[in-house]
C-alpha cells in the first residue's frame, strides 16, 4: 500500500482505501500502425496522424526508431510478429517485459526522424490532433502499463509526462482481444503540442507480454472514454459535521507566488485544505503549530518531530484543495504557469533529510503520490540550524497535469529528528522573494491563565491518609491543576423507589479536604457517574445525589463548599445507543441534565453544573453520511452536543488525541464546540487522556440487520437499556449489513462457558431468528470480518457457532480482541511532550473567552507519566 494510501486511512477518513497491486503480469502484444492519412479539415472525422502500424520496417512513419530501456534487474525485448488487428498478413508488435524489484523497465517509440540533429528534433505536432489512439491485447490478460509522452523540449532531458495507465482507458482490464485506447493528449500536461516520443513504461512490478498495434494521433473518435480517476473524485477529510471550518479568502502576495500556507492562521491551509501527520510499523511523525517560531519575528511555523525505524514509515501530508467542497465541485490549483514548489526549511540538529512528494487528482485518488527528490538535492547540500529555501521544479514530480493536490513530506531515511517548515508557496519565477510573516510575536502577558482540572476518581486514600494527601497537592502545585472533580462517596436510602435518599458519606473528612484545597488554590467539584444514570427510571437516584450535595453545601462554611458538580455519565456505554434506541436514550439525557439544572435554580443553590460528553456527538455520520446524533429537544433540531451545552453551565469535551493539529487533532475535534459554547455564554474544558487499558478479548455475535435505525425502538428491551450483561460489558458495532453486539471478557470474569451463556441470551432477543442457515451465517461473516480488519481497534478474527446439545443454533458470532488506540492517549508519551501539545491547543483558542482550559483524565495515570 502507499503511503499516502496508509496515512488516509488512520485518520478518521471516511472512504474506504483502493490501491494497486503489483501484477504478475502476462505477455502482451502491441501492434502499432504508423500511417499517414491525408487529412481534410473539413471533415474531422477521417483526420489523423499515423505512427507506427509496423507493417513496413523498424521505423516510424516519421522516421523515428522503437527501442527499449531497462537496468537494474528489469528486462524488455521486443520483435515484430505476424498478425496484426486487421489481419495474418499484417504486422504487429510484440513486447515481453520483466520489471523486477529495481530498474527501469521501459518501450520508446521516437516521433521524430533519427537522421535529425538533437536540436532540430521537431517532433509531430498533434495541435489538431489531440487524441492519441493504439490497440492492446495482452497474451494472458489483466496486464497493465502506464502511457507516458515527451514533447520535444523534454527529449533533450530524457524526461516524459504519464498520462495514466491503461485500463484507466478501457473497459476493464486489458483482454487478449484488441481493444482500441484513446487518450486525450492534454492528460499529459505537456507544455507544448509536439509530441516527441510515446512510451509504455511497464512500472508495476511482474512479467508479461502485451501486443500493440496502429499508433497514431486522432482528431475525433465516437465514444472517447474519459480516465477513470478524474479530478473531481478525489478522496479527502470530510469536514465536522456541525458547522464547516472557517473558510478562508486565498490569498497572494503578487502575481509570482501562489500561497499555500506560511503557519500563521487556523488549521487549514491557504486553499483550505487540511493536514496530517502518517505513521504505521514503528515509525512516528508529531506535528506542532507553534508561535514566534517562523522565519519571521513572531510568525507560526511547522514543527515535526519524526523517528523512522526500519520497516515502518511517517511524515505528513497537506491538501492544496478546499476539503469542505463536495466531492463533485473540488478546485485543484493550477501551477502550470507557477511550476515551481517553494518552502523554508531548517533542522533542529542539522543534518535531517526528508522525501517531496507530490499527488494531482489523478494521483491523489490513487491515495498515492510521487517523489520529486530527497530535500539535500535541492539544497545543494544538508538541511541546517538555519532557514534554507527549497525549490523544486514541478516537472520532477512527473505527474499527470498540473493541477497540484496534495503535497506530501515523507521521511524515507531510518532516524529521527526534528524539522521546522515554513512559507510553501509555488512560484512563477524562482528569483522571486518570499516575504517573512508579520505577525507580531507573542509576548509573556498575551494569554490569560487556563485553568487546568483533573479527574480524581479515589477520594478514601485522599480522606484518611495523610501522606497520600501530601502527596496529591504537591503534584497539583507542580503541575498547576487548579480544579479537581472529585469522586463522592455516598451511598443511597430506599434504593430504586420514589423515596430514594442520598447520604455523603465522610462529610467531616471531605469538608477539612475541600477546605485545605480551597486553601491551595484548587477548586472542588463533586463528580459521578454511571451509564444507567441517564435512563429516566433512574433520573429520581441522581436528583437525590444533587438534592444531597446541595444540602451538604448548605450545612458548611464558604471554604468547606464544593464548587460544583461534574456527572461524567456515558449513554453511548448502553447497548441500545447504537440502536434504533440511541435517540430515545439521548432524549432522557437531555431531560436529566434539565431536571438538574431546574433543582438547583429551584434551591438557589451557587453550585455550577457541567457534564463530560465525547467529541464526535457532533461529528458522527450513518452509513449514508447523515449525522446520527442530530434529534429535536425543547423546541430545537440540532446535533446532540449543542443541545447539552445549551442545557448546562460547563461542558468537558472529551477530546482524546494526544496531537493538536491536523485534520484528525485536537483542536479540529474541538473547535466547533468550543465557538457554540462561547456563542451561548456556556464555559468549555478540553478533556485529555492519560489512561490506557490493557488488550481485552471480545466475544461478538452478529444480530439483525436494520438494527441502527431501520427496526422498531427496541428502547423497551431490558438489555438494549444496559451497560453490562451479567457483569460483562457490552460492545456494539453497526455495519452496512448487520450489527455487532459483543461482552468484554471480564479479567476475573474469564470461564467461556459463562461468556457463551450470556452470549446465548443476548442472541435469543437480538438475532436467534435472523441467521439459521450456514450460508446465511457466511454472507454475515464475510461483512463482518471486513469491518473489524478495517478497524484500528481490533486484532484477529476467530468466528464461533454456539449450539444447542441437539444441534439448534444457539448463537454465532467471532473472538477478537479489543485495543486502545495510541492517539487517543498520552500514556506512553512524556509530560513534557503533553505539554507541547496542550501550548499548541491552548495557543488555538486563547483568544476565545469562554474557553476555559483543560481536563486531564486522570490523577493515577497523570502522575504515572514520566517527566
Amino acid at each position: 500500500m502507499s503511503y499516502l494510501s496508509r496515512l488516509l486511512s488512520r485518520t478518521g477518513q471516511i472512504r474506504r482505501i483502493k490501491y494497486w497491486q503489483a501484477y504478475n503480469f502476462g505477455t502482451v502484444l502491441v501492434s502499432l500502425s504508423i500511417i499517414f492519412q491525408s487529412c481534410s479539415f473539413g471533415n474531422v472525422n477521417t483526420g489523423s496522424i499515423s505512427i507506427a502500424n509496423f507493417d513496413s520496417g523498424i521505423l516510424t512513419e516519421q522516421g523515428g526508431s522503437y527501442t527499449q530501456h531497462s537496468d537494474g534487474e528489469s528486462r524488455v525485448s521486443y520483435f515484430l510478429q505476424r498478425g496484426d488487428r486487421h489481419s495474418k498478413a499484417g504486422r504487429c508488435l510484440k513486447i515481453a517485459y520483466d520489471h523486477a524489484a529495481t530498474g527501469a523497465c521501459e518501450f520508446r517509440v521516437n516521433l521524430y526522424n533519427e537522421d535529425d540533429r538533437p536540436d532540430a528534433r521537431r517532433g509531430v505536432d498533434t495541435s489538431p490532433y489531440p487524441l492519441l489512439s493504439f490497440w492492446i491485447k495482452g497474451e494472458s490478460g489483466g496486464e497493465d502499463a502506464t502511457i507516458e509522452l515527451a514533447d520535444r523540449g523534454l527529449l533533450n532531458n530524457d524526461a516524459s509526462r504519464p498520462g495514466g495507465v491503461v485500463s484507466d482507458y478501457i473497459e476493464g482490464p486489458i483482454t487478449t482481444e484488441w481493444q482500441e485506447v484513446i487518450i486525450p493528449y492534454e492528460n499529459f500536461g505537456l507544455p507544448t503540442t509536439y509530441a516527441g516520443r510515446v512510451i509504455f513504461n511497464f512500472d508495476q512490478q511482474g512479467t508479461g507480454i502485451i501486443y500493440i498495434d496502429d499508433i497514431k494521433f486522432k482528431q475525433t473518435a465516437e465514444g472517447i472514454r474519459s480516465a477513470a480517476k478524474t479530478p473531481e473524485s478525489t478522496d479527502h477529510v470530510s469536514g465536522s459535521g456541525s458547522s464547516a471550518k472557517s473558510k478562508k479568502t486565498p490569498k497572494s502576495y503578487n502575481g509570482d507566488l501562489i500561497p499555500i500556507w506560511n503557519f500563521d492562521e487556523g488549521l487549514v491551509t491557504d486553499q483550505n485544505g487540511y493536514y496530517n501527520h502518517f505513521a504505521a510499523g514503528g515509525s512516528e511523525a508529531t506535528l506542532h503549530l507553534l508561535r514566534n517560531t517562523g522565519r519571521g519575528p513572531g510568525g507560526r511555523s511547522l514543527k515535526v518531530k519524526y523517528n523512522k525505524v526500519d520497516s515502518g514509515y511517517c511524515g505528513l501530508w497537506l491538501h492544496l484543495f478546499d476539503d469542505e467542497d463536495d466531492e463533485r465541485e473540488v478546485t485543484h490549483i493550477d501551477v502550470s504557469k507557477h511550476a515551481t514548489l517553494s518552502f523554508w526549511v531548517k533542522g533542529q540538529s542539522g543534518g535531517e533529510e526528508f522525501m517531496i512528494q507530490m499527488a494531482d487528482p489523478i494521483w491523489l485518488d490513487k491515495e498515492d503520490s510521487k517523489p520529486g527528490g530527497l530535500v539535500s538535492r535541492f539544497l545543494k547540500g544538508p538541511i541546517t540550524t538555519e532557514w534554507q529555501e527549497v525549490v523544486v521544479p514541478y516537472e520532477y514530480f512527473k505527474l499527470y497535469n498540473y493541477n497540484a493536490s496534495c503535497l506530501v513530506f515523507n521521511f524515507t531515511e531510518e532516524g529521527h529528528g526534528t524539522v521546522f517548515i515554513d512559507d510553501i508557496n509555488f512560484k512563477r519565477n524562482v528569483k522571486t522573494a518570499v516575504p517573512v510573516s508579520d505577525t507580531p510575536p507573542r509576548v509573556a502577558g498575551d494569554s490569560r491563565p487556563l485553568v487546568r482540572a483533573m479527574w480524581v476518581w479515589k477520594v478514601d486514600p485522599l480522606l484518611s491518609l495523610e501522606n497520600y494527601r501530601a502527596e496529591f497537592f504537591e503534584f497539583c502545585q507542580k503541575m498547576k491543576v487548579n480544579e479537581i472533580f472529585l469522586q463522592i462517596p455516598y451511598k443511597f436510602i430506599n434504593d430504586l423507589t420514589v423515596d430514594v435518599e442520598c447520604e455523603i458519606m465522610k462529610p467531616a473528612e471531605l469538608r477539612a479536604f475541600i477546605k485545605e484545597a480551597r486553601n491551595r488554590g484548587i477548586k472542588s467539584h463533586a463528580l459521578d457517574g454511571y451509564p444507567e444514570f441517564v435512563l429516566t427510571d433512574h433520573h429520581p437516584r441522581v436528583l437525590a445525589q444533587v438534592r444531597a450535595l446541595v444540602d451538604f453545601n448548605n450545612n458548611g462554611s464558604q471554604a468547606e463548599r464544593f464548587y460544583g458538580i461534574h456527572l461524567d455519565n456515558e449513554p453511548y456505554q448502553l447497548l441500545g445507543f447504537n440502536g434504533p434506541a440511541g435517540h430515545s436514550i439521548l432524549r432522557q439525557f437531555f431531560d436529566l441534565n434539565q431536571k438538574i439544572m431546574d433543582l438547583l435554580k429551584a434551591r438557589a443553590s451557587d453550585l455550577v453544573y457541567g457534564i463530560d460528553i465525547p467529541f464526535w456527538f457532533d461529528e458522527a455520520k450513518d452509513h449514508d453520511g447523515n449525522l446520527k446524533h442530530v434529534l429535536s429537544y425543547n423546541g430545537k433540531t440540532q446535533d446532540a452536543a449543542r443541545h447539552l451545552i445549551d442545557i448546562v453551565d460547563n461542558i468537558g469535551i472529551m477530546d482524546y488525541r494526544n496531537f493538536a493539529g491536523g485534520a484528525d487533532g485536537m483542536v479540529k475535534h474541538g473547535q466547533d464546540e468550543v465557538r457554540y459554547a462561547n456563542k451561548v455564554g456556556k464555559k468549555v474544558y478540553l478533556g485529555v487522556e492519560t489512561f490506557k487499558y490493557d488488550p481485552t478479548d471480545i466475544s461478538f455475535i452478529y444480530v439483525s440487520q436494520g438494527r441502527n435505525g431501520n427496526s422498531q425502538d427496541d428502547s423497551e428491551n431490558p438489555f438494549s437499556m444496559s451497560s453490562t450483561v451479567d457483569s460483562f460489558h457490552v460492545r456494539s458495532i453497526d455495519t452496512p449489513r448487520s450489527s455487532l453486539i459483543g461482552l468484554a471478557h471480564s479479567q476475573n470474569l474469564r470461564d467461556r462457558l459463562d461468556v457463551n451463556s450470556s452470549l446465548g441470551k443476548l442472541f435469543a432477543v437480538f438475532g436467534a431468528h435472523r441467521y439459521d442457515t450456514q450460508t446465511d451465517l457466511g454472507d454475515v461473516e464475510s461483512a463482518a470480518r471486513d469491518v473489524i480488519r478495517g478497524d484500528g481497534r481490533f486484532d484477529g478474527f476467530s468466528p464461533f457457532l454456539l449450539e444447542r446439545s441437539g444441534g439448534e443454533l444457539l448463537a454465532a458470532g467471532f473472538d477478537t480482541t479489543e485495543n486502545m488506540l495510541s492517539k487517543i492517549t498520552f500514556a506512553g508519551k512524556t509530560k513534557s511532550e503533553m505539554e507541547e501539545v496542550l501550548e499548541e491547543v491552548a495557543d488555538a483558542f486563547w483568544d476565545i473567552e469562554n474557553f476555559l482550559g483543560f481536563a486531564i483524565h486522570y490523577y493515577e495515570t497523570y502522575k504515572a507519566l514520566p517527566d
